[in-house]
């Protein structure tokens, strides 16, 4: 059986502090099983504090994570926050890798490390969790290639990680208690666990307009819509003018991908026109999908985050909860940015042991018509994963 259990910290002045703190709060002594792997959230203050790097070294087992905008689990929630997140089984297994840097032969040193980390398993993983670096050259959408294709589909989740000045310029991945711009960990689990995933872009009603077909693209590379040049059609609608994006276009209104395979739809951040005016997108937009625009508000946000919390709660068996949720979503909730987490809490209370974090997208399986598990790459989204 998993067993999870949390721990955090407001504590980013002094180290030695923080690390007892926390320490104290997991009371590993009577609460560790034969397994563990543990998740960090936290500031990045703590990092370049050397706070991480310590209580690493005083936990004995492995751990990933990375910074984020803000982070929450079932006692608080904060920008300063750093939280720690134990996963613990005497029948599941876990392995952590970090992979080499992402910005060479990326496809090789994924490889190379899901190799290392399902070779020292006793059996196959069932669940890939891990923190992605933030890059421009390097895409969510490849990255669920690279690991389908070593893999064969075993699902992934986790976020692109953020930091708390919402422009990923202290972003960091955490690998034993060491942080990276540029390389990916990963941690594998075996066992008999049967992770559920749950998402949500936007309420119901924050869905506008007719949907549009995909006629042509390539990747994340929207070409036509409709059978016309994609900027001429974003143009025609209204929501792009002259040629020139709104910024504000890019954080409040995604394209709501419906993929026809019976799957929830996906939102895309659109993030830039290129010079053919074809429209780059914050995930995959595959020909012969089609979308409608959505409209991220304070309103649509909380709801959409209850929605799928009541979801969750209904399932009868459940060990823990893992939510990465779309930074643009904390942004737009403006001065009370703790909105979101106070809704999961509602639900979850003490019943449900959780970790929150915001992230620059989100890895999230989805479910086709067929009750398959599909990996994909999300922008704007509320999604879990419930252990």
């Amino acid at each position: 059986m998993l067993k999870t259990f949390s721990a955090c910290t407001l504590e980013i002045d002094d180290p030695d502090l923080a690390v007892d703190e926390i320490l104290e709060q997991l009371d590993l002594e009577h609460r560790l099983m034969e397994h563990a792997l543990g998740l960090i959230n936290c500031h990045p203050d703590y990092l370049h504090a050397g706070t991480v790097k310590a209580l690493c070294a005083r936990l004995p087992f492995e751990v990933i994570g990375g910074t984020s905008l803000l982070s929450a689990t079932n006692n608080t929630g904060d920008h300063l926050l750093l939280s720690v997140f134990v996963l613990t089984s005497d029948d599941t297994s876990f392995a952590a890798v970090l992979t080499e840097s992402l910005q060479d032969k990326a496809a090789e040193h994924i490889s190379a490390a899901w190799a290392r980390a399902s070779s020292s398993l006793s059996s196959a993983p069932v669940l890939i969790l891990t923190y992605v670096p933030f890059s421009r050259n390097f895409s969510g959408e490849r990255l669920v290639e690279y690991l389908n294709r070593v893999s064969g589909g075993v699902p992934i989740f986790g976020p692109v990680v953020s930091d708390p000045h919402g422009d990923f310029s202290e972003a960091y991945t955490i690998h034993n208690g060491e942080h990276f711009k540029d390389r990916l960990p990963l941690a594998l689990l075996a066992g008999p666990i049967r992770p559920s995933f749950f998402l949500a872009s936007s309420s119901e009603d924050k869905v506008h307009g007719k949907q549009a077909l995909i006629t042509d693209s390539d990747g994340v590379l929207l070409k036509e819509v409709n059978g016309v040049n994609a900027l001429a059609y974003l143009e025609s609608i209204g929501l792009i003018s002259n040629g020139v994006l709104d910024e504000r276009v890019s954080i409040t209104i995604p394209l709501i991908v419906d993929y026809h395979d019976g799957s929830k739809p996906s939102a895309r951040g659109i993030y830039s026109v290129t010079p053919e005016g074809y429209i780059f997108c914050g995930g995959e937009v595959p020909k012969g999908a089609s979308f409608a625009l959505g409209d991220l508000d304070v309103h649509g946000i909380l709801d959409s985050a209850a929605q799928t919390m009541k979801e969750i709660m209904a399932v009868r068996h459940k060990n823990g909860l893992l939510v990465s949720c779309c930074i643009t979503r904390g942004l737009a909730l403006g001065e009370t940015p703790l909105e979101e987490a106070q809704k999961i809490h509602e639900h979850a209370g003490d019943a449900l042991p959780y970790q929150l974090c915001y992230a620059g997208g989100e890895f999230c399986p989805v479910y086709n018509s067929a009750g398959e598990v599909v990996n994909r790459f999300h922008n704007f989204t509320f999604t879990a994963c419930l252990l």
